[in-house]
């Protein structure tokens, strides 16, 4: 499977959307609790998530300040 194709799982555009409506509406970093929410999961569960989004390189993620998408 090519690097491109495991960038493109229904659960890295569902968070990948979901930091980018988030991120949108005041130009800050998302919480991980505000993306759990909108997403309807754990915050253990996005964290996991958000470790995997961050070693691709399509977010940055401060621990305790929130993530953002990566140009």
């Amino acid at each position: 499977m090519a690097t491109k194709d495991l960038l493109r799982t229904p659960a890295i555009e569902d968070y990948s959307k979901a930091i980018f409506s988030l991120q949108s509406r005041n130009d800050e970093p998302v919480s991980t609790n505000a993306l759990a929410e909108r997403l309807g999961i754990t915050p253990g569960s996005v964290s996991a998530m958000l470790k995997r989004l961050d070693d691709l390189g399509l977010i940055t993620h401060v621990p305790y300040r929130g993530v953002r998408l990566t140009a």
